[in-house]
């Protein structure tokens, strides 16, 4: 039981499980904005697609000598390398993303827990991500920076 506000409400937790093998069969899906193995529920294929029609690279390795296709990454069992401004837009879709959940459930019944991957919600995260945005930070945006490991992610939905 989770409180919302001051009114108790029943959710459930889905896993995507510890493998891309567990994640397929709990009906997970790769998402690319994500960074990680999103349960089906929460998984916003709008926000992917835009995300994914931005020209983005993938690295095998932080010098970017060896490149993998997009493709490759989708399929969510290859770790990558990807660049500052890859970083930083995931942050953005990140924030997009918490907005339109809480805006959907506001609309439905603002009493109830909404729809969304924990990743999205973890005020570290949400934190780390507003202050990864910060104008300074975007000096060298085709600095390959960040390592994506493979992640199995969690999702709150409401009963």
């Amino acid at each position: 039981m989770v409180r919302f506000g001051s009114l108790p409400v029943s959710h459930k937790l889905l896993h995507c499980g510890n493998s891309s093998a567990e994640a397929r069969a709990q009906g997970c899906v790769y998402s690319l904005v994500d960074v990680r193995w999103v349960p089906g529920q929460c998984y916003d294929k709008e926000m992917d697609d835009k995300f994914n029609s931005l020209p983005w690279r993938y690295f095998a390795n932080k010098n970017g000598t060896q490149e993998i296709t997009q493709e490759l990454a989708k399929q969510g069992d290859t770790e990558f390398w990807v660049t500052m401004e890859y970083h930083i837009t995931h942050c953005e879709f990140t924030m997009k993303q918490l907005r339109r959940r809480y805006l959907e459930a506001a609309r439905r019944n603002p009493q109830m827990v909404v729809a969304s991957n924990t990743y999205m919600t973890e005020e570290e995260h949400f934190d780390h991500c507003v202050e990864y945005m910060n104008p300074r930070k975007i000096i060298e945006p085709d600095l390959i920076i960040t390592f994506s490991k493979m992640s199995y992610g969690t999702c709150q939905v409401p009963l």
